[in-house]
């Protein structure tokens, strides 16, 4: 994957949004998102309640950018080297897993409120930068795969990527929603593995 370098001015204010994000994220975990405001947050960090709004937009914007940055910290450590890349299937769990022990971090009911601020942000007119993050993460492993004549599936990369990406929402999405695992990880490793196994990966 590409990284985009960022200014130092740039670097500072994702330092600032981490050290808020972080911060917000324990208070909610352990005292419940509806019970925590923005004054709460800006007693806890130091920041002003307009510098935190200035950031965010509102609270549920905390959760969004957090959502977002885990999806692009598993990305970027994604190993994509074709010389000395392991099997696509365990980089693929491992990105996967990564992501699932943050949410189970949160607890499902912090992310379900993540969830429906990133959808809530997605309906007002952002983007889904952490699908699209994923999408383009798995798109570039099956590249690396193609391009060494080593791709078994019969369809297109970017139509398996996507697949994949569905599947793994779903898989979210029932374990927020309709709880079978006590942890997403469980539900993930249960769910998933016949999903690869099914693209012989």
């Amino acid at each position: 994957m590409t990284k985009i370098k960022r200014t130092n001015r740039e670097i500072e204010s994702q330092k600032k949004k981490k050290k808020i994000a972080d911060e917000a994220i324990k208070l909610f975990v352990q005292n419940g998102y509806d019970r925590i405001t923005v004054a709460d947050i800006s007693d806890a960090t130091g920041f002003s309640v307009g510098s935190i709004y200035n950031f965010f937009g509102n609270k549920g914007g905390i959760l969004s950018n957090s959502i977002k940055s885990i999806y692009r910290t598993a990305a970027e450590q994604m190993v994509l080297d074709s010389d000395r890349m392991e099997d696509p299937k365990n980089i693929l769990l491992k990105y996967y897993r990564q992501i699932a022990d943050e949410l189970d971090r949160y607890g499902r009911e912090i992310a379900k409120e993540a969830m429906e601020a990133t959808s809530t942000e997605y309906r007002s007119g952002g983007n889904l930068e952490y699908r699209d993050v994923s999408l383009q993460a798995i798109i570039s492993l099956f590249q690396i795969i193609e391009k060494s004549g080593e791709w078994k599936c019969k369809e297109p990369v970017e139509a398996v990527a996507e697949q994949i990406q569905m599947e793994y929402m779903g898989i979210v999405c029932t374990w927020i929603y309709f709880p079978l695992h006590e942890s997403l990880r469980e539900a993930l490793d249960y769910n998933l593995l016949p999903l690869l196994d099914k693209y012989d990966l």
